[in-house]
């Protein structure tokens, strides 16, 4: 596994926050949250999650090896479509795609197990997370969820980064097609 830029981290949290999106450490490469405080209605993990610079600060202080998560739906403004090709999800997001035309450019991440984050600017109305549910190795994480991003590592070693052409702040988060 390579050695982790811990400033590198911190950067990129803090990077995330600036665009409003709410962030929290997870585990390096479990990727469960590490914070087990709770909010004031007895909620911890994702719950958690914030873009206040100190509390970034803080975290990344105490944890400075951690994977950056970030929480999805309406508190961050995004949700992620996992695309997932160990179950399948390439060939079902080509079928997708053939069945009802092109997918927008917007900001992608290629996971470090090989997968891909497809974001998009949360609609308004609340984004169920699933699993599947839309075809084979897909899933939809929206409110009630969270994705792991740059540059945090997988178990695998390898490393999620941005697609180079949609890296946030230098891409617009685009809306998902209707289907």
């Amino acid at each position: 596994m390579s050695k982790i830029d811990t400033r590198a981290m911190l950067d990129a949290a803090l990077g995330y926050a600036r665009l409003g999106w709410q962030v929290f450490p997870c585990h390096p490469t479990g990727h469960q949250p590490l914070d087990g405080a709770k909010d004031e209605q007895g909620r911890g993990g994702f719950h958690l999650a914030s873009a206040d610079e100190a509390r970034i600060r803080h975290w990344w202080a105490r944890w400075p090896d951690a994977a950056i998560g970030l929480r999805t739906g309406q508190a961050s403004g995004v949700f992620a479509v996992d695309v997932d090709p160990r179950h399948g999800g390439d060939l079902s997001l080509d079928e997708l795609i053939a069945q009802h035309g092109p997918l927008p450019d917007s900001i992608e991440s290629h996971t470090g197990g090989g997968g891909r984050h497809l974001l998009f600017r949360w609609p308004g109305r609340p984004v169920k997370c699933s699993t599947g549910q839309i075809a084979p190795g897909i899933d939809v994480k929206g409110d009630g969820g969270y994705i792991i991003v740059p540059p945090s590592s997988h178990k695998s070693g390898h490393a999620y980064c941005w697609e180079l052409s949609s890296e946030p702040g230098n891409a617009e988060l685009s809306r998902a097609p209707a289907w």
